[in-house]
């Protein structure tokens, strides 16, 4: 069977290599007469001339960013002048030594370790190889269980059944207390379907892993069978796993929920209770776990399936940790990566910057580095002085949302009522986290001049962030407690969120820079940046997501049936304005559904600034529209966006400024449009929600 796998698979990727090589060119140069509609697709690079003109009436996204455009020299997506400068402030973080602190210190020694590729590359596989040694020298089940519980051989706490690497979270059953979830380590083919039905992304998934893990073993001294036999043992594994998933997306997690002794009967004869309080799960009595794992948690590590087992979790270490070995693995692995079956993705950064964002986001923001890396940040390169501003400014808006939805027709007096009870217990977090509850002092890192390695650094942070969340999860759930050590809400993201799960808005410091925030922007640039973001995210606490979590975080549809069914309807008349939309030839029906949410987020932003600016006197409409387009601004190659289009959930950024502003009167009024102008769509036509 594995042979005949890889004959289809090698069949496959050379008749897909042979229409790839045929295939016409994907960024070939599209002029403005190639354009139809009322717009073009400004985003696009090499689009706009010197010789092109636009009205703002007509294409407003185009005019006011025309200029701009036609300075750049390569790729520049939205908010890259954003990212650009909060990376520059991490790069100082590490460099400015009068930073000093427990913080500081940790953060250094991880960044040199890190970056000493010569060290990295003299040290070669080694330190990685002695923990796949040690889990193939394991002789029977009761080693394995041991292996298990213990942090120093196995400090990426895998097990059969382990805790799953989220972070810390509420319970929705009991809704007073933190939760923990018990999963398997993980799968290596996207989906578990994928081992049940492969497809042809499947049966590549499953040759990249074979060719990859294969790799890693045979320069660790494995033959090539050997690699092969323990790949397939693996992949084993991996499917009794697969078979053990939850895949009804109508599943509840309350009915999954189960306290610690009804979870522990589940597992018999599996040490479950000694790997967790192993790893400091002692008081935790509220645990998600898939009963169809822990049933089968024990059959999984004996007879025949202890040699895959073994497979299985040395695999898993290889493939989570060859990231931080050296360059060899590094280059080649994610030479091997690249799929055969289609083209590959526009480079959109140079490599300088490609290893700027190795260096300082994946390794210092996406390991558990990030809450030293973010308290450096908030304290040393962010205006303090802004924190009550922001704050104060936030309360502004969420005060000028009573407005909108005591206004709105379509919200019955309920709904109005729940709507209001909702925004008035949105907590608000700006730039700074929780940095008290991470001592750093107890991370144990070793340089390199006294024989540590960048991969015995990495496995002492994972330890000490399972510590960390073991503490954590035993204590009472606070529901504005921000973890600085969850990587996807550090406060360096440039992103301001909004959380269903504690009703809280999120305001990070990787946001606040211009054109989104700065203390010297006007009051119309601070309406159209940081305001129409923080009004985008307050949106989603009332979308059809928002709308199944209450006030308290905790997941309770709350808004009446009747004006759900309305708002349902509001919004699928922006899926159905964005289904007739095509943005460049040849880009066929743009699926709007996809889209929708976050358009209906935008409008509701941009709905809440114009409520604002209705108080001030002399507002300048024209600085606010023009503020807002230049935050959008996009000169990316066609290949780009065709990727965006598939798999963005966000409008292409022309389409933020220009259905976004056509929707509202004061943008007709500001630049006198009118029927016939590019920009004008009949009053009756118009699709903003809120």
């Amino acid at each position: 069977m594995k042979k005949r796998l890889q004959r289809i698979v090698a069949i496959l990727l050379s008749v897909c290599l042979v229409a790839l090589s045929g295939c016409g060119d994907e960024d070939k140069k599209l002029t403005v007469a190639d354009f139809e509609g009322p717009w073009v697709d400004s985003d696009l690079m090499d689009v706009i001339t010197e010789n092109d003109e636009f009205r703002l009436q007509d294409d407003f996204a185009a005019a006011v960013n025309r200029d701009w455009k036609l300075q750049q020299t390569r790729i520049r997506p939205s908010l890259s002048d954003i990212n650009e400068a909060v990376m520059a402030k991490k790069k100082r973080v590490i460099e400015d030594t009068s930073i000093t602190g427990v913080e500081a210190e940790k953060l250094r020694t991880f960044y040199t370790l890190a970056s000493d590729w010569d060290g990295r590359n003299k040290d070669g596989l080694e330190p990685l190889a002695k923990y796949i040694r040690t889990i193939d020298g394991l002789s029977d089940t009761q080693a394995l269980y041991k292996w298990m519980q213990d942090e120093t051989e196995n400090p990426l706490a895998l097990g059969v059944v382990c805790v799953k690497d989220t972070g810390i979270s509420v319970s929705t059953k009991y809704t007073d207390k933190y939760r923990i979830e018990l999963e398997h380590p993980g799968l290596s083919l996207p989906s578990s379907d994928s081992y049940m039905n492969m497809s042809t992304s499947d049966l590549e998934a499953y040759e990249r892993l074979k060719e990859e893990a294969g790799y890693l073993l045979g320069r660790m001294g494995y033959s090539e069978a050997d690699a092969d036999r323990i790949v397939t043992d693996a992949l084993r594994i991996e499917k009794d796993m697969a078979k053990t998933e939850i895949t009804d997306p109508d599943i509840k997690e309350e009915n999954i929920t189960y306290s610690r002794q009804e979870v522990l009967d589940m597992a018999g004869d599996y040490p479950l209770d000694e790997y967790m309080k192993a790893w400091g799960y002692t008081d935790i009595d509220v645990i998600v776990a898939t009963k169809a794992l822990l049933k089968k948690a024990s059959k999984l590590c004996t007879g025949a399936n202890f040699e895959r087992m073994k497979a299985y979790l040395m695999v898993r270490y290889l493939m989570e940790c060859y990231t931080f070995t050296d360059r060899e693995a590094y280059d080649t692995i994610n030479e091997m990566n690249k799929s055969k079956l289609k083209k590959p993705d526009p480079e959109v950064f140079t490599p300088e910057e490609k290893e700027e964002q190795l260096i300082y986001d994946t390794y210092l923001c996406n390991t558990p580095m990030v809450g030293a890396m973010s308290k450096l940040y908030a304290e040393n390169c962010y205006d303090d002085s802004e924190t009550e501003a922001l704050r104060k400014f936030t309360e502004s808006v969420i005060d000028k949302f009573h407005k909108v939805f005591n206004e709105e027709d379509w919200l019955s007096d309920e709904g109005k009522k729940a709507c209001i009870e909702k925004l008035d217990a949105i907590s608000i977090h700006v730039v700074y986290q929780d940095y008290d509850s991470v001592d750093y002092s107890t991370l144990e890192l070793v340089p390199r001049e006294e024989g540590g390695s960048f991969l015995e650094a990495y496995m002492q942070a994972r330890r000490f962030k399972e510590r960390h969340k073991a503490n954590m999860v035993s204590m009472p759930y606070d529901r504005n407690y921000w973890d600085p050590l969850e990587t996807q809400i550090s406060t360096t993201v440039t992103n301001a969120m909004y959380s269903a799960q504690t009703n809280g808005i999120y305001i990070l410091a990787g946001i606040c820079e211009a054109p989104a925030y700065s203390p010297d922007m006007t009051y119309e640039e601070k309406l159209a940046g940081i305001g129409t973001i923080i009004g985008h995210e307050i949106t989603h606490g009332f979308d059809s997501n928002g709308s199944q979590y209450d006030k308290d975080g905790v997941k309770n549809a709350w808004l009446p049936d009747g004006d759900m069914t309305a708002f349902n309807d509001k919004v699928s008349r922006v899926s159905n304005y964005f289904t007739n939309l095509s943005p460049y030839p040849g880009a066929g029906i743009y699926d709007g559904s996809q889209v929708e949410g976050e358009e209906t987020a935008d409008m509701g932003g941009m709905k809440v600034m114009l409520e604002m600016a209705a108080d001030v006197d002399g507002f300048d409409y024209d600085k606010f529209f023009r503020s807002y387009a230049y935050l959008w601004k996009a000169h990316v190659p066609l290949s780009y966006e065709r990727k965006v289009i598939k798999t963005d959930v966000h409008p292409l950024d022309f389409y933020r400024i220009n259905v976004g502003m056509q929707q509202y009167d004061e943008f007709y009024e500001t630049y006198g449009i009118k029927e016939g102008d590019g920009m004008y769509i009949d009053p009756a036509k118009r699709i903003k929600v809120w």
